[in-house]
């Protein structure tokens, strides 16, 4: 299972973009065993100290910030964390 949190805002003007990349990506590589959580609450962000948005974390490493990664980014990041070949 892959676990995959966003958090940013959602006034953020990258919060549905960052969402509907991953989960393409996801799909493109026939990974059907993931879960997409958003973290969008103004208060969590605060206290988990998350000052630029968007911020990905797979299985519970920070593998991106401060903007929506491109289909080819988060295909290099799925490969370095050896999820996809």
């Amino acid at each position: 299972m892959i676990n995959i949190k966003i958090y940013c805002s959602s006034e953020h003007p990258d919060y549905d973009k960052t969402y509907d990349t991953i989960k393409d990506v996801l799909e493109e590589n026939k990974i059907t065993n993931y879960e997409i959580e958003r973290i969008n609450k103004i208060e969590i962000l605060y206290n988990c100290r998350i000052f630029y948005q968007p911020h990905i974390v797979v299985n519970n490493e920070v593998v991106y910030t401060r903007s929506c990664p491109s289909k080819a980014d988060f295909n290099l990041i799925l490969r370095r964390k050896k999820i996809i070949k």
